[in-house]
This record gives structure tokens, sequence and C-alpha cells, in this order.
């Protein structure tokens, strides 16, 4: 589905990786009003580290805040 999205949209798509520890993505979930939906063993089960889209994306790691990720992804929207 998402390659179909790519291909539709082409050359105007932007694609990012939230490249997060697991303990971290547990810690966000904990945060949501649904997390009682599903466990962090459910989550660990579902699990997969460097889950790459096969194509080129930007990379945000843990050390980059929310508020800088939202601006890159604002300035790139521009460029567009």
């Amino acid at each position: 589905m998402l390659e179909e999205l790519r291909d539709l949209f082409y050359p105007k798509v932007l694609s990012y990786y939230y490249d997060l520890i697991f303990e971290e993505t547990v810690r966000h979930h904990q945060t949501r009003s649904k997390k009682a939906d599903f466990s962090s063993a459910d989550m660990k089960r579902w699990w997969k580290e460097c889950d790459f889209l096969g194509w080129e994306e930007a990379i945000f790691t843990d050390q980059v805040s929310l508020e800088d990720a939202f601006q890159k992804i604002s300035k790139n929207i521009n460029l567009l």
C-alpha cells in the first residue's frame, strides 16, 4: 500500500523513520489514551528493528526533539 502511494504521488513524497529503541517506543505508548489496547509484550512481538521502507527516508533518532523534527518536515514540505 505504501509503495502504491509513493508511486502515485512521486516525486512529491517525503518519508521519515523514527529510529527509537524499543524501550522508548514503550514509554511513548504509555502516554497514549489507548495504552490499554495492547501491552508492551504485544509490542515486542510486533517489533522489527530497523524496519525501513526500502527507499530514501530521513531518519530521526531520540536525540532529535519533536520540535526539531517538525521544523525539518515543515521545511521539506515547503521545498516540494
